[in-house]
C-alpha cells in the first residue's frame, strides 16, 4: 500500500472517531411538518381544562300580589262626610251647639228659616245651613276629591260609579233644580245631594236632612 494511500485511511479512522463522540441534543426542537404548498403547519394548542361551573339554582318567581280594594269607612276624621255629619258637627245640632264648636260664623242671613253659616278657612268645610229653630240641616264639604263618603264616594265619581255604590241613584235627576239624591247607609233621617259636571262627572256632595225645615 503507498504512502498515499495509509494517509488517507488514517484520515477516515479519525472522522468516524469524532462522528460517533458527538453527544445528542436534549432540547432538539419537534420536527416541523410541511403541508402542500410549503406551508408550515404548527400543531393545535391543547385548549385549557375550563373549571367547573356551579349551577344556579333560581327562585321561582313570586306570583303578583292582587290586592283587594277595600272601601274606607268613617273613622271620624276631615275626610269623611257622613252618616250623620262631619267630625262633632252633626246634621239636627242645635244652632248654639254647632257654634259653640268653633268651625262656622253664625250669621242671620237667608230666608229667615235658615242661614247658610260660613265654615271657617282651616276646616274642610265650605258652609252649613243651621235653622235657628230646628238645628244643623244640611253640611257642604269643600269640593276636593280627598274628602268621601264612608262607602267610598268622591269629586271625580262618574255617574256610573256612583250608580254602582248607590242602586238608589236616579241618573233621570240630573235635570233637578237641586241636583239627585241618594239615601245615606247607616242613616236613614239623611241624603246626599250630588251636583254634577254637563259630562256627568261628579262636583259636589252635600250631607242634608230628609225634614226640610228650611222651606216650611
Amino acid at each position: 500500500m503507498g504512502l498515499i494511500n495509509r494517509l488517507a485511511i488514517a484520515v477516515c479512522a479519525v472522522a468516524v472517531g469524532v462522528s460517533g463522540c458527538a453527544a445528542p441534543k436534549s432540547d432538539a426542537a419537534p420536527p416541523r411538518t410541511t403541508t402542500t404548498g410549503g406551508a408550515v403547519a404548527t400543531p393545535a394548542a391543547t385548549p385549557a381544562a375550563r373549571p367547573s361551573e356551579v349551577e344556579t339554582v333560581k327562585s321561582p318567581a313570586k306570583k303578583p300580589t292582587t290586592t283587594t280594594k277595600v272601601k274606607p269607612k268613617s273613622t271620624g276624621d276631615n275626610d269623611v262626610i257622613g252618616p250623620f255629619g262631619w267630625q262633632t258637627l252633626r246634621l239636627g245640632m242645635s244652632a248654639d251647639a254647632a257654634e259653640a264648636l268653633g268651625m262656622l260664623t253664625r250669621t242671620t242671613e237667608g230666608d229667615g228659616l235658615c242661614a247658610p253659616w260660613p265654615a271657617l278657612p282651616i276646616t274642610a268645610l265650605d258652609q252649613a245651613v243651621v235653622s235657628e229653630t230646628h238645628g244643623v240641616w244640611a253640611i257642604h264639604p269643600k269640593q276636593v276629591d280627598w274628602i268621601h263618603t264612608p262607602e267610598g264616594m268622591r269629586i271625580g265619581w262618574t255617574a256610573a260609579q256612583v250608580h254602582a255604590t248607590y242602586p238608589d241613584f236616579d241618573p233621570a235627576h240630573f235635570d233637578y233644580a237641586h241636583g239627585p239624591t241618594v239615601a245615606v247607609p247607616g242613616n236613614p233621617k239623611a241624603l246626599y245631594r250630588l251636583r254634577f259636571n254637563s259630562s256627568r262627572v261628579l262636583t259636589k256632595i252635600i250631607l242634608e236632612s230628609r225634614v226640610d225645615v228650611c222651606s216650611v
